[in-house]
């Protein structure tokens, strides 16, 4: 009994110094309140990948909540949700607490402030000019969609909407300028200011901008200009979507053109360790959403070495996981699949001469049954050489599969689970189309893979 008195008193103690470890950070008060019980208001901190929530608080009936943070936030970008779905962004500054005020009207918090930081009265602003330039620069999109191609004074008109834009830059640029001279040493106007700025032939770079073939080339080049190697920057999330809006909008998108376009964000970026990781992370994020592995490949093999691996979420951490785990020298994941004749084959019980050739294919493929004449005949230029070809189909009916086999005389080992995309082989393999060859070395670890024959002829010395 003494004992579990001893261990109570004790516990209460700890409990004591969470609670006076932690400072009041953020105060609120929302008038005209009737969220009702049980709402809540939660801060969220950018990380160089996305927010993640540090405090929350219950929200009492008055409006008034207090948001207690483990520890102190660091300057950064940050977010102020509620459970309603409105969210504020915010800074993260030196003060000691900053004060919250907004009203509630029709479930939306309306006037949204930062009462007592002058910083957030600046990040206000910058958020206006922000605002208030998107919004001429669709007009002004507008008006150049109007202008009738077949219009006889089409080029003048283009041209005025042209330099009229320009001039708005220069402006919506000078302004930013201005409130950055506001509070030069403040964390918005060295981390996020900067990354708003836009790119333009103005006076400080029309020198420059005669080394390029047009605008557009000069806005492919300078896109980043303005934008210094301040590891601050890395804690704003803005600069995510300045490197989206590079790569949709100023970047070819053919594959190469992409490469290239990596290339330069990550040589912009490369002096900086934590801007290097926050770029990365950006472009296998970008790449991830659009479904481009090739060049989510084509980061991890460039340019993972080259700094700390980025903390990755959700999908993106998937596809490097998947990519780490079947890259080269890596051993392959095994397959046991039954063969045409009902025989169930293992791939870790082969014992290769010099290589395996496991070849992923569907009789349903259109491009694997044009490519499939190729594919066999190569197999038997090289089957005596050493070379073992394993053909795992994704298809789903046996007799189809059977006949296709029959017909075309595949004589290599053939195997497959009839489970089509839900094959257990896609998972292993991370894959995402057919045909798709891996190369296994005679220790079955993975020298490389390829979509095309000529890739996989690259891979066999």
């Amino acid at each position: 009994m003494i004992m579990a008195k001893r261990n109570l008193f004790l516990l209460l103690i700890l409990c004591c110094i969470v609670v006076n470890a932690q400072t009041l950070y953020l105060k609120g008060a929302i008038t005209l309140y009737d969220g009702g019980a049980g709402m809540k208001a939660h801060v969220a901190q950018f990380d160089g990948t996305g927010f993640t929530e540090v405090a929350s608080a219950l929200i009492d009936s008055n409006g008034g909540f207090a948001i207690y943070p483990s520890e102190k936030l660091s300057p950064s970008a940050c977010l102020l949700w509620f459970d309603s779905g409105d969210t504020v962004s915010f800074i993260a500054g030196d003060d000691k607490f900053l004060e919250f005020t907004g009203r509630l009207y029709e479930h939306m918090i309306v006037g949204p402030r930062f009462i007592n930081s002058k910083e957030n009265d600046l990040f206000r602003s910058v958020k206006n000019k922000v605002s208030e330039f998107h919004s001429i620069e669709d007009s002004i999109n507008r008006s150049g969609r109007a202008i009738d191609e077949f219009d006889p004074m089409y080029s003048g008109k283009a041209a005025a909407i042209k330099e009229y834009f320009l001039v708005k830059v220069k402006e919506y640029n000078n302004q930013l300028k201005v409130l950055q001279n506001l509070m030069p040493e403040s964390y918005c106007s060295k981390a996020i200011i900067p990354v708003l700025f836009q790119s333009n032939m103005d006076e400080d770079t029309l020198n420059l901008a005669k080394n390029y073939d047009n605008n557009r080339a000069f806005q492919h080049y300078e896109f980043f200009s303005r934008i210094g190697n301040d590891s601050l920057i890395s804690t704003n999330p803005f600069l995510r979507e300045k490197i989206y809006s590079y790569m949709n909008i100023w970047v070819n998108q053919q594959d190469k053109r992409l490469q290239d376009g990596i290339d330069v964000v990550m040589k912009k970026f490369s002096p900086d360790d934590a801007l290097r990781k926050y770029a990365l992370s950006t472009l296998v994020d970008y790449f991830t959403g659009h479904n481009n592995f090739p060049l989510v490949n084509y980061l991890y093999e460039n340019y993972f070495n080259t700094c700390g691996v980025p903390a990755l979420k959700g999908k993106s951490a998937e596809v490097i996981e998947q990519i780490k785990r079947l890259s080269r020298g890596n051993k392959a994941p095994d397959l046991i699949m039954p063969d045409i004749h009902g025989n169930y084959f293992w791939l870790s019980q082969m014992k290769p001469r010099r290589y395996v050739v496991l070849f992923f294919w569907a009789s349903w493929c259109p491009h694997c049954q044009k490519l499939m004449p190729d594919i066999l005949n190569y197999y038997h230029d090289v089957k005596d050489k050493g070379v073992d070809f394993v053909a795992v189909s994704l298809d789903n009916n046996k007799q189809e599969w059977l006949d296709y086999v029959s017909q075309n005389k595949l004589d290599w080992i053939n195997i497959s689970d009839l489970r089509r995309f839900d094959s257990e082989a896609i998972s292993l393999y991370a894959l995402k189309g057919t045909p798709t060859f891996f190369v296994l070395d005679k220790s079955l670890n993975i020298v490389g893979s390829a979509n095309e024959l000529s890739g996989l002829k690259a891979l066999i010395k």
